[in-house]
């Protein structure tokens, strides 16, 4: 049978990527559990790139595995995307993306969510908005999916973050589920754990609250 496609997008605050931990990895994960991953190396700070220069690759690359679902086994309406970090940030635009890249389901681990508030990641914000301050409420997640949610249903979210996180502000998540539940958004689902820190991947520490959350982000795609 054709099996649902996962995108990772590993973090990197839009400069690097974290291809080891919050790419491959993970694919050998969800590989093992029957799933297509694909990890998505998109345009970065370092060499220059800017927005939208990064929703750009997802679309091309959503574009060559629609194209090629038939060799890859791939169910093209089950193909959803899971980032990390600066790559959560980039999962969660694709919430707003047109029906034809709208993906199948959205994970957001330890995100990046505001560009427009106080604790925004600094770094992910300098190399996503290159000082274009009008992007700012248009690329906060918080901000935007409100007026979404209003006209069209979202696609299923599955979101965690760490209170410990020293380094993206868990306040930007609070914001973005606030803003969720206000619309009445009912087809996501968001875990907060005391502890597990940040850039963990698949591999959080046995001693964390986070340890094994893998395994729930699973049953939960397997229950959509």
């Amino acid at each position: 049978s054709k099996r649902k496609a996962i995108i990772i997008f590993p973090g990197g605050s839009y400069y690097y990527l974290a291809m080891r931990g919050e790419g491959k990895k993970v694919a050998k994960y969800l590989a093992s559990k029957g799933y297509v991953a694909i990890v998505l190396r998109y345009s970065i700070g370092y060499f220059g790139a800017k927005y939208p220069q990064q929703l750009e690759c997802y679309r091309k690359a959503l574009d060559y595995i629609k194209s090629h679902s038939l060799d890859l086994n791939i169910d093209t309406t089950n193909i959803g995307v899971l980032g990390f970090s600066a790559g959560g940030h980039l999962a969660g635009c694709t919430i707003f993306e047109e029906d034809y890249y709208k993906p199948s389901f959205v994970g957001m681990v330890y995100p990046v969510i505001t560009m427009a508030k106080p604790y925004s990641h600094k770094d992910s914000k300098k190399y996503l908005l290159r000082g274009n301050k009008l992007l700012e409420e248009p690329l906060s997640l918080e901000m935007r999916v409100g007026e979404v949610a209003q006209k069209q249903k979202l696609p299923p979210i599955y979101i965690i973050h760490c209170q410990n996180d020293s380094v993206v502000d868990i306040r930007g998540t609070y914001d973005f589920i606030d803003t969720l539940n206000r619309y009445k958004v009912d087809n996501f689902v968001y875990k907060i754990y005391k502890t597990g820190g940040h850039g963990f991947g698949i591999n959080a520490l046995k001693t964390s609250d986070v340890y094994k959350w893998e395994n729930d982000f699973i049953t939960w795609i397997k229950n959509l």
